[in-house]
């Protein structure tokens, strides 16, 4: 090729000045050592004496030179001739004489594009302790070449009458190169022809249809070893070019929407839009029949579009493999003679999966109030999901959105109502199954309690107390009744009544009640407790004594009140007047004046006997009259 010619001669050139400057080299060395010879003391004969010995030839001094091609993008190699310079070496590269960048240690230098046009030589400097440093020069390259490289694209579609040219990028040169200081040629070929006479910009015409356009451009430079050609295709001439007016559209089944998802085993059809026809002829001819050809793909993100191969169709039936990916139609219209290109659909569907074998879960626990109901998944569904939740249900109600604990905690509310779980199965690119619902758990009803039960009557022995309750909701249909002492059932004590003995005394009574009812939760309620005190026996009846008249009393004389004691002896005995059975403020003590106030009323006096952890026990006395103004003998 072109350019591989180009390199050669090149090299040739590059030896050849090399070269040169060797012979220089060794020609000055070839006048020094004449010059040594001619200068040196011409020994005297003397007879009889015996030869000199043989005098060994100078070493060569040692001289440098660069080998390597001159051009951008290669190595120039410091090379000596004769013994090496003993010592520490820096080598200093030169531009045309001129020192450029610092000495360095390595002796090779990389060609770039600073050096384009340059001539490049060296200047080493030996270094000895205890020496005058040494230099030593090389002979200059040839002035260093750059190098082409291109890329070409077409601008322009093959259609009758569009103007074609080439897009041409030289960017990658060194150094880099440009329209102005280039040679650029363009020869355009018909089905590997040349078109005779075709500028560099040419005209697709009538005898063009049906071949393929090519151009072939050739760059060159002055300074660059190399030319650059390349071949540009514009493909199959056409007299115009059809697009299609819109996206096509995937539609699912029978439906004429475009639908976000769709499911393996659907058939997915994708619209064939109207075509737009174009030409650069005023008026563009109309395509003859037009076809489509079609490319279904995953959409796959940041990846990109993979196409699903063997499927050209305008209908599509999801796979599962399908699952997790989007999936879209590229559109294209064909027709004879005309370039076409498609267009891809505005939108793709996601592919989700759908669970199968889904079972219903079972209840295990108590259905009580406070108790704990845990979940029990049923077999696995296809495919394994990746994560379970469950959701429970009150009377068909959700209380709560899915949780992965699948236990549930009844409440009071939950009293009286039917619980039921379900189980929801999650996979990346999978709808969200539901299980179908447990069997359901009926949760009895709870007694909504009034205050607490009370013991009504004496706490004392010998008496007959009474357990009293609120009512519940709802209301109780039984009731059962168990009596307490200190804590311990009393046998047989299961009425609403009790009768306190004399085992009772000092110790604490109570009862619990139990309310039932069908369908609800027994609720049990327990009483306040009560200590039972002694009771006196034989109780004596108190006398009062004053002056009657005609068996009554009379205002003005003071009466006089005293009793027999009961068993066992009374610490303390009180006592209370009555007037008509009424107390009569301030007389509490054992006698008592009677006042106007007292006339035509009854009066008689009460006794309370006290002692501790007895029962306060009183006893009356008999009632007499008292005389006032409306009595009459």
């Amino acid at each position: 090729m072109a350019h591989i010619e180009l390199g050669e001669q090149h090299v040739t050139k590059s030896s050849s000045g090399l070269r040169t400057a060797g012979r220089r080299t060794v020609s000055v060395f070839c006048v020094i050592l004449g010059l040594i010879a001619f200068s040196a003391p011409v020994p005297v004969a003397v007879a009889d004496e015996p030869a000199s010995p043989a005098v060994e030839a100078p070493t060569p001094a040692p001289a440098v030179r660069l080998e390597g091609s001159p051009q951008i993008g290669s190595y120039l190699n410091v090379v000596f001739s004769g013994t090496k310079p003993a010592g520490s070496l820096s080598y200093q590269f030169l531009h045309d004489g001129e020192a450029f960048g610092p000495a360095v240690a390595w002796p090779y230098y990389f060609l770039r594009s600073m050096d384009f046009g340059k001539r490049i030589s060296v200047r080493v400097t030996a270094t000895q302790p205890d020496s005058e440093p040494k230099l030593l020069t090389s002979g200059e390259t040839e002035p260093i070449l750059g190098y082409i490289t291109a890329w070409s694209h077409p601008d322009a579609m093959p259609v009758l009458g569009n103007e074609l040219g080439v897009n041409l990028w030289t960017y990658n040169s060194e150094p880099s190169l440009s329209g102005a200081n280039a040679t650029i040629t363009t020869a355009w070929f018909r089905d590997g022809t040349p078109i005779e006479g075709a500028p560099a910009r040419y005209t697709v015409a009538e005898a063009d249809m049906g071949a393929e356009i090519t151009a072939e451009v050739t760059v060159s430079a002055a300074g660059y070893w190399n030319s650059w050609t390349g071949t540009t295709s514009f493909g199959t001439a056409r007299r115009g070019s059809i697009l299609p007016a819109s996206s096509p559209v995937i539609t699912a089944g029978t439906s004429t929407a475009a639908p976000y998802a769709a499911y393996p085993g659907q058939v997915l059809k994708a619209s064939a839009p109207a075509v737009v026809t174009s030409s650069p002829t005023p008026f563009p001819p109309a395509p003859g029949s037009v076809t489509y050809t079609y490319l279904w793909s995953h959409d796959r993100g940041d990846k990109g579009m993979r196409a699903i191969p063997d499927v050209t169709g305008s209908t599509y039936t999801v796979r599962a493999e399908d699952i997790g990916y989007r999936i879209s139609v590229y559109a294209k219209p064909v027709s004879p003679n005309f370039l076409t290109d498609g267009k891809r659909s505005d939108s793709s569907l996601q592919i989700y999966g759908k669970f199968a074998g889904m079972s219903a879960p079972t209840i295990k626990g108590t259905a009580l109030a406070g108790q704990l109901l845990t979940a029990v998944p049923g077999p696995v569904p296809s495919p394994a999901p990746d994560a379970v939740s469950y959701s429970w249900y009150r009377s068909g109600i959700e209380l709560a959105g899915p949780s992965t604990d699948p236990t549930y905690r009844l409440t009071t509310a939950d009293a009286g109502h039917k619980m039921t779980v379900r189980a929801f199965y999650e996979k990346t690119s999978y709808d969200r199954g539901l299980s179908p619902a447990s069997a359901a758990v009926a949760v009895p009803l709870n007694f909504i309690l009034g205050p607490a039960p009370w013991i009504a009557g004496t706490a004392a022995t010998g008496y007959t107390v009474s357990a009293r309750t609120s009512p519940t909701t709802p209301s109780s249909t039984a009731a059962a009744y168990q009596w307490y002492r200190d804590g311990r059932p009393i046998s047989g004590a299961t009425g609403t009544a009790y009768r306190l003995t004399a085992a009772d005394q000092g110790h604490l009574i109570n009862f619990k009640v139990a309310f039932k009812r069908a369908g609800t939760i027994t609720a049990f309620q327990t009483s306040r407790a009560i200590r039972p005190l002694a009771v006196f026996t034989k109780l004596p009846t108190p006398v009062v004594r004053g002056i009657t008249l005609g068996g009554a009393f009379t205002a003005g004389q003071t009466l006089r009140a005293s009793t027999a004691m009961p068993f066992p002896a009374p610490t303390a005995v009180t006592w209370q007047w009555q007037r008509n059975g009424r107390p009569i403020p301030g007389a509490t003590g054992s006698s008592y004046r009677l006042t106007p106030g007292d006339g035509d009323k009854f009066i008689r006096v009460v006794a309370t006997f006290k002692r501790p952890n007895y029962l306060n026990t009183g006893r009356i006395s008999a009632q007499r009259w008292v005389w006032g103004p409306t009595t009459v003998l």
